[in-house]
């Protein structure tokens, strides 16, 4: 079967012939950030991708038939990237003392760190990964994920604010608009480097989240001074 093989092969730069294709892989992601990430999807030509990466455009060939594949392939591990920063950000909140809406506001804080911290990745999945024409099904595989952490949150909030874990299928609409805001905040965020600063969109979410989780103004606010204090 074409590009497998039984054995490690020869060895180039200390390197077997699969630890070579991973950095080409590695290299060609790289390059995709950079490029997708800057100058767009539709601007971008497999031979700036292979001049950026140091590479052919046979090997580009071999690990992605086409841009489209390359470009979900980076969108997916931005996406798990970022879910894994989120998660442990959210466990080492999670020590059974801190208040809730700070819980919200360290799982917020690391997503935006991890999207809008090098505002290439936040390119790629709120407006590239949108406008292309071939990953769309991938888009929505981000919205589950996002949707997932979003119901983690809730779910580990739920005993502490006395409210019901998400049941019915009007806690899972909430869920999604969380989301959708979510993203609409990481546009924002991106598109406007002068408008809302950092603290903002943390706070927006913030808001936005403790509202669809119904957490009771007192508690928001009571949260808000232990938080602050």
């Amino acid at each position: 079967m074409a590009g497998t093989s039984s054995s490690p092969g020869r060895m180039y730069s200390g390197m077997d012939a699969q630890a070579r294709e991973d950095d080409r892989r590695d290299r060609l992601l790289q390059a995709g950030l950079e490029l997708y990430g800057t100058i767009g999807f539709h601007r971008t030509t497999i031979s700036s991708l292979c001049s950026t990466a140091g590479i052919t455009a046979r090997h580009f060939y071999e690990l992605y038939p086409t841009q489209d594949e390359l470009l979900v392939a980076l969108y997916q591990r931005i996406v798990e990237e970022t879910e894994a920063a989120v998660t442990v950000a959210i466990a080492e909140a999670t020590d059974g003392s801190t208040a809730a809406v700070s819980v919200i506001e360290v799982a917020s804080a690391s997503l935006f760190s991890q999207l809008l911290g090098d505002k290439r990745r936040a390119r790629v999945v709120c407006v590239e990964a949108v406008k292309a024409q071939g990953p769309s099904s991938v888009v929505h595989v981000g919205m589950d994920r996002l949707h997932e952490v979003i119901d983690r949150v809730y779910r580990l909030l739920a005993p502490r604010i006395d409210i019901p874990p998400p049941v019915d299928p009007s806690a899972e609409v909430l869920a999604w608009a969380v989301a959708g805001a979510i993203r609409e905040l990481l546009t924002v965020g991106l598109g406007r480097p002068e408008g809302a600063s950092y603290e903002d969109l943390v706070r927006a979410v913030t808001v936005i989240a403790a509202r669809a989780f119904e957490i009771p103004a007192e508690l928001l606010a009571t949260d808000r001074a232990t938080t602050t204090s």
